[in-house]
């Protein structure tokens, strides 16, 4: 029987019980399904918030969808019971996460693994505009070390909505929580963001494959500039050409690539919030400020 994870209290999660700052007993903005929200319900732009503590429906433990908060109905879903994620009740600092598992491959064919579908939506077509995503995470997606299952096991996908298959090249939006380094890669790894299977940025430092929480997030500002940021600090930035990423008609995906069987997520997404267009930086400090200090990062 289906059953819904109801939503931490403010004493628990240790906000949204008003400003702290200034000692105001008024609550934070709520969101559209009347929880508190921080102040995130204030900034411009979000078009998708996936929270683990809201909105979390399953069935016998497994995720059967997890509903958008941003009032936009860019809700993740999976109706086949093998590829259903787990919730884990105290996922990422106590919080709650969604898990997702890597799989069990043969060449570039998954036999296992977890993913989420969010349908194709105008809020979610972004063309060449500027557009930010933001991931609390943790994951251990190790390359095997072989070209015929590296590709398989190694990559994760935070957030894909892209064009992929063997004809095509990939192109659209992807967020890869790990890019082993190199088709061989049996050490560290980085995370990346692309707009374009040749177009993207990679960031320098290594190992975050570690099981280790963090606040990942990706941002282009002014359709050429692509960066990576790590708990609320650029990490690293690239130009890339201007590129139409809309995709018309291809849904995103949570925890696997463009075409779904390869670049599984072997860890947990305890919250995402994504902001189509520019965002005042004013705005960028509240959202990640919110999460940063949230999950103790």
């Amino acid at each position: 029987m289906l059953k819904t994870l109801l939503g931490l209290s403010c004493a628990v999660l240790a906000i949204g019980c008003g400003d702290s700052k200034n000692g105001s007993s008024e609550p934070d903005a709520a969101t559209p399904d009347g929880s508190a929200s921080n102040g995130i319900a204030d900034v411009p732009g979000v078009v998708l918030w996936l929270d683990a503590a809201q909105g979390v429906t399953t069935d016998q433990g497994k995720v059967t969808l997890w509903a958008d908060r941003s009032g936009n109905h860019n809700d993740a879903s999976q109706q086949n019971a093998n590829w259903q994620p787990a919730v884990v009740a105290a996922g990422i600092h106590g919080l709650p996460s969604v898990h997702f598992t890597g799989q069990v491959a043969s060449g570039q064919q998954a036999s296992y693994g977890t993913l989420l579908n969010i349908a194709d939506s105008a809020t979610l077509q972004w063309a060449s505009a500027d557009y930010l995503i933001e991931v609390v995470t943790r994951y251990d997606n190790t390359p095997t070390g072989t070209v015929a299952t590296e590709r398989a096991t190694g990559y994760g996908t935070l957030y894909s909505k892209q064009t992929q298959n063997p004809q095509l090249p990939a192109e659209g939006v992807a967020f890869f929580a790990n890019t082993p380094a190199g088709d061989t890669a049996s050490g560290t790894t980085a995370f990346s963001s692309y707009v374009y299977v040749s177009h993207g940025v990679t960031d320098s430092a290594q190992g975050f494959n570690d099981g280790v929480a963090r606040l990942l997030g990706t941002q282009r500002v002014g359709a050429t500039t692509l960066s990576l940021r790590v708990n609320g600090v650029e990490a690293a930035t690239s130009t890339v050409p201007s590129m139409n990423v809309d995709e018309v008609g291809v849904g995103a995906r949570i925890g696997a690539s463009g075409d779904a069987t390869i670049a599984r997520l072997d860890g947990d997404i305890a919250e995402m919030i994504v902001v189509k267009g520019s965002i005042a930086a004013t705005d960028l400090a509240t959202l990640e400020t919110y999460l940063t200090t949230k999950y103790g990062l």
